[in-house]
């Protein structure tokens, strides 16, 4: 079995990426890694927000572990309890990282998250179906190509997006397929695990 623990030659499959599926598992490590550190920091000048977040998922804990006797409702409302905590952890977390944004360490570790981000997003999109994430994360996409100097990408893919945009007016019927969620294929009715029509086997 594997330890996930990556090689050398394996890292630099990673690098070049040309391992898709092990390089996003190490960017997801790394994100998950780095963005508790930077909570963690965050905590120290904001401690209420700490005990805010562990109230919120003692709820949630106590609400799933009640075994046979747990009650769907009680867990839809813990859960809104920890997203309302979410956002306003959200919120000043944002506000923090932004009086931190000149030291340029940090700086470069929250552009590196905010383009993990990015790319967690759009295949979320992609499995999940959604049209306006889709089109929300490949905008976002299309600023990161630019940057990194994609030379293909970064010609073709503005295109993609604002042919995309003008099928709300030009194709309605095809923009209104796209939103009932045929823009990604599905072999199985398991949720959450859709692909990009260029990967389907037909």
């Amino acid at each position: 079995m594997e330890a996930d623990v990556y090689g050398p030659a394996t890292t630099r499959k990673i690098l070049k990426c040309t391992h898709y599926k092990r390089a996003l598992h190490a960017h997801i490590y790394s994100y998950v890694a780095l963005y508790e550190m930077a909570l963690e920091e965050s905590f120290k000048d904001n401690p209420q927000l700490k005990y805010v977040c562990l109230k919120a998922t003692e709820g949630v804990e106590a609400a799933c572990s009640e075994g046979k006797d747990i009650k769907a409702e009680s867990v839809k409302q813990v859960n809104r309890t920890l997203l309302e905590a979410t956002d306003e952890v959200i919120t000043a977390f944002q506000e923090w990282e932004e009086q931190k944004s000149q030291h340029a360490m940090y700086k470069a570790m929250m552009s590196y998250l905010h383009r993990v981000e990015t790319i967690l997003f759009f295949i979320a999109a992609t499995q999940n179906a959604d049209r306006e994430l889709h089109l929300q994360a490949g905008e976002e996409l299309s600023k990161l190509f630019f940057s990194m100097d994609c030379i293909k990408y970064k010609r073709l893919w503005p295109r993609y997006i604002a042919d995309m945009h003008d099928l709300r007016i030009n194709h309605p019927q095809t923009w209104e397929e796209l939103h009932a969620g045929n823009i990604s294929v599905t072999k199985s009715v398991i949720p959450f695990v859709l692909g990009q029509t260029t990967h389907a086997n037909i």
